[in-house]
């Protein structure tokens, strides 16, 4: 698969990284439901993917989510950012 996808709370970032690395993901989707639950190292593990791999956080708190994990994330808030971003995939 191109995407994977996780909530954060339920899976450590040093897990998530190992799962993009060994399955060749080109993309990151990060669940964010709830405000400050993640731990701002674990955000900085995953800045630490390579920069050929998107990092993408949707839910209702993606656009705080973004704004804890830096420039490297970019906020999808509408089904339809997901939608768009994953045409680019098939």
């Amino acid at each position: 698969s191109d995407v994977c996808s996780s909530d954060l709370p339920d899976l450590p970032a040093n897990d998530i990284v190992h799962a993009v690395t060994h399955s060749k993901a080109r993309a990151v989707l990060l669940g964010a439901t709830t405000r400050g639950v993640v731990n701002p190292a674990e955000w900085e593990t995953l800045a630490g993917l390579p920069e050929s791999i998107d990092l993408w956080v949707g839910g209702p708190q993606a656009d705080a989510a973004r704004d804890a994990g830096g420039a490297r994330f970019r906020a999808l808030v509408r089904l339809e950012d997901i939608a768009e971003r994953l045409e680019r995939y098939a």
